[in-house]
């Protein structure tokens, strides 16, 4: 991947990501793709042993970054203020 819309266009229905919250310093596990929208992305949870969706909506360019060819880091707010908050490594 080189940039947002590179990202966007491997999130297809059925690719796995791994996704990791850095608030919580936590993984999330592997997850697989459930549905893409022009404007957002879910995937498939577990919860009380039951599959939901999770619903991400994409960044702006600004709030994004290029890790690795399979690795994204998205940014939340602005300034000195901005800090990680989740990274999407696909597998």
């Amino acid at each position: 991947m080189k940039n947002l819309s590179d990202f966007k266009k491997r999130l297809t229905v059925g690719a796995n990501v791994e996704t990791f919250n850095h608030n919580l310093s936590k993984s999330f596990g592997i997850r697989a793709i459930a549905e893409v929208n022009s404007n957002s992305f879910a995937l498939n949870t577990q919860k009380d042993g039951e599959t939901v969706r999770s619903w991400c909506e994409y960044p702006k360019a600004k709030n994004f970054e290029i890790i690795d060819k399979d690795t994204a880091l998205i940014y939340w707010g602005e300034g000195i203020r901005r800090t990680p908050i989740l990274t999407y490594r696909f597998i």
